[in-house]
């Protein structure tokens, strides 16, 4: 999708960027403006699955789930259900696989704003 729009848009795509507020320690409290940002080749871009896949290709022992949540609402069941099975599995290659302190977690939200 984000290729699609760069090539409809003159190789430009749309982001979106948080100003910090006046005072404020961290910038999930500012104002959300969006901006177009250029492109200048088609290797310059790349989604998180992307990147996850070229590290695994690289032989990084990575796991990627994606689990949209809708920001200020609680999750969906069936979403912290998909987040414990992928938690679970994990857990038990880590076991599996020996190692001693077990595997790393990453958590993050796309603004930063009320999930994590």
């Amino acid at each position: 999708a984000i290729m699609e729009e760069a090539r409809a848009n003159s190789k430009k795509f749309l982001v979106h960027h948080e100003e910090k507020a006046e005072g404020a320690e961290l910038a999930a409290c500012g104002e959300i403006y969006a901006y177009y940002e250029s492109m200048d080749d088609g290797e310059s871009v790349m989604t998180v699955p992307q990147i996850v896949g070229k590290l695994k290709q690289e032989e990084f022992n990575l796991e990627y789930l994606r689990l949209p949540i809708t920001d200020e609402k609680p999750p969906k069941l069936e979403d912290l259900d998909c987040l414990t099975k992928k938690l679970w599995e994990v857990h038990c290659k880590s076991e599996a696989d020996n190692y001693s302190k077990g595997c790393p977690l990453i958590f993050n939200c796309q603004l930063g704003r009320g999930r994590t």
